[in-house]
């Protein structure tokens, strides 16, 4: 082997290194954006089914945001079904480029990032609601806890009003001595005997 046909082999070596490499860095680039896509689906899914949705904002971003996710998922699958397509126009028709897979590309990453965003909006939104949450939580616990004491002061300071009531034992008492100024008859035929006793005495 000659010193041209060594360099010719290095050149061919180095030009497919370099060629599988790119191939690898472009599928790794489209999983990964697959990956993510699904993984923040699952992530969504799973936020809305244990926690649920706390307000509107909550709401609209977690829609907004699947549908991202979605479109950047769809996006991808498109662009592997296309990559196979646009290797055989190049090993057959000597294609350059395929502006449909330039657009998928550029289309699905977009979206990915539209997706984050909304996501990270999102969690600061969750964030928001929980700790106005807890703010109203602690106002609500703390005017109960008022109205507790106040209600125990109020108990404290007419504990004792059972004892200015009547009782019966007290009413008896007070006319239990009524009977005594009823005029018997025997005191009733005495005194007109003393009467007629007393003119006949005069005449």
């Amino acid at each position: 082997m000659t010193d041209d046909d060594f360099d010719k082999q290095k050149k061919i070596q180095y030009y497919s290194a370099g060629l599988l490499g790119w191939l690898n860095t472009k599928l790794e680039y489209d999983k990964s954006i697959l990956t993510l896509s699904a993984g923040g689906i699952g992530l969504l899914v799973t936020l809305i089914t244990t926690k649920g949705v706390g307000s509107l904002t909550s709401l609209v971003l977690v829609i907004s945001s699947l549908v991202f996710f979605l479109f950047s998922l769809i996006s991808v699958l498109f662009i592997f079904s296309r990559n196979a397509k646009h290797i055989e126009d190049v090993m057959i028709k000597n294609v350059v480029s395929d502006k449909i897979l330039s657009v998928l590309d550029k289309f699905s990453v977009i979206c990915l990032g539209t997706a984050i965003s909304l996501s990270c909006a999102l969690g600061v939104s969750t964030a928001i609601d929980s700790l106005k949450e807890k703010e109203k939580k602690m106002a609500e616990d703390k005017v109960e806890q008022q109205v507790s004491v106040s209600a125990q002061r109020f108990q404290n300071s007419v504990n004792g009003i059972s004892k200015l009531r009547p009782t019966d034992t007290d009413t008896t008492r007070s006319f239990n001595g009524i009977g005594n100024l009823k005029p018997d008859s025997t005191h009733q035929q005495t005194v007109p005997q003393q009467t007629q006793d007393s003119g006949a005495v005069k005449k």
